[in-house]
């Protein structure tokens, strides 16, 4: 099975969508993916119990891991899926929790106190003069360079243009640092949600035949319906027009690939000359280094997850987990002989400290983790 089709089962089965069928094919790919078996305990009046204490001192890999096997068939067929279903919850984030913790010395992970980000965010108007937007109270209105910001009791900040400005067509920025987000309401309504280590660039007004703007890094739009004005989202390698729709852009610097992932409408994807056209459920993945644009279907909650305050991974890489941390956390990543094949699968708040983060992790016995400063090395 490939994996695009595993993330697919795996996600579905986060949002509780995954049907009967689907849970087969889930259970059947454990056993095309795997050669290693683990003893599974026999049948017992507490089975659920004893196969959970099994799977948490026995797993070494996470789910679907090449050359690996998690569960034979001895079970019953109920069993099995049930055993499938623990196993997807490696690290132990969604589906269960040990009933107590163990008493263990503090590590350095434990001592170490780095908390997550918050929403915070600066304005850049087109005279360069800056707001720190966080620091703006709710229910205020401040007015500079013809853009009036104001803060709603939702926290949003939304944009709007005196008279006197709306002829101009200057350009003003909103940039978030690492460990930031923040929701804004554009001037022609559309809101945008920016992910830590982001930027938006947008006019003060929309005027002419398209409404533009620039990303860096990762943002969630809901675009306002305008069919005489397409909208239009340029990245450093593609651009995407909609007409009104929602859908996610993942475009950071440090990451292989640019992802386009579509909820709701339609949107063209273009670069350099190739393009893809996305229902929803889909995503665009424009590979930077020879900008082919493959599209697959996705779990649209996994990509949007970070807007709703969550981690939450389908099958991912070491590494790309861990630029996610970097930025949310506002730390540097340091790899230290580390192997970065392992992927992981599970779900856990944004709001929680980095350590229970990384502890979750160490549970799968396939890496380690030591904090120094706001420094995570990481080690097999």
């Amino acid at each position: 099975m490939k994996n695009d089709r595993i993330n697919v089962l795996i996600a579905k089965y986060f949002d509780g969508t995954l049907t009967e069928a689907e849970r087969a094919e889930l259970m059947r790919s454990y056993d095309h993916e795997s050669s290693r078996e683990i003893d599974w305990i026999a049948e017992s009046r507490n089975e659920a119990d004893l196969v959970k204490q099994r799977m948490f001192s026995n797993i070494r890999q996470e789910i679907f891991p090449v050359k690996k096997r998690f569960f034979q068939s001895t079970l019953s067929r109920v069993a099995s899926v049930a055993a499938v279903l623990l196993v997807i919850a490696t690290m132990g984030w969604l589906f269960f929790k040990p009933s107590s913790k163990p008493e263990l010395a503090k590590t350095d992970i434990e001592i170490a106190k780095i908390k997550p980000g918050t929403s915070t965010a600066i304005l850049t108007l087109p005279s360069g003069r800056q707001i720190v937007l966080d620091h703006l109270a709710t229910g205020k209105t401040v007015e500079k360079d013809g853009i009036r910001v104001q803060k709603t009791k939702e926290g949003q900040v939304v944009f709007t243009v005196t008279p006197q400005a709306i002829a101009q067509t200057r350009l003003s920025t909103i940039t978030t640092p690492k460990g930031g987000q923040y929701e804004i309401v554009l001037p022609d309504g559309t809101k945008v949600w920016l992910n830590s280590a982001s930027s938006i660039e947008f006019p003060t007004s929309f005027t002419g035949t398209e409404r533009k703007v620039s990303l860096e890094g990762e943002g969630y739009f809901e675009v306002a319906k305008n069919k005489a004005m397409p909208f239009k989202v340029k990245t450093a390698l593609q651009e995407i027009e909609v007409l009104g729709t929602h859908f996610n852009i993942m475009a950071y610097d440090n990451e292989n690939s640019v992802q386009t992932t579509l909820l709701e409408g339609s949107v063209r994807v273009s670069s350099r000359g190739a393009y893809a056209l996305l229902k929803p459920g889909q995503q665009a993945e424009l590979d930077k280094k020879d900008s082919r644009i493959s599209v697959h279907e996705v779990s649209t909650k996994v990509a949007i997850a970070w807007k709703n305050g969550i981690f939450m991974f389908a099958h991912e890489d070491l590494r790309s987990i861990l630029n996610k941390i970097s930025r949310w956390y506002d730390v540097e990543i340091v790899y230290k002989n580390t192997s970065t094949i392992h992927r992981y699968s599970g779900t856990i708040s944004r709001f929680e400290e980095v350590t229970e983060v990384l502890k979750t992790m160490e549970m799968t016995g396939t890496v380690h983790f030591e904090i120094k400063g706001r420094r995570i090395y990481v080690m097999d």
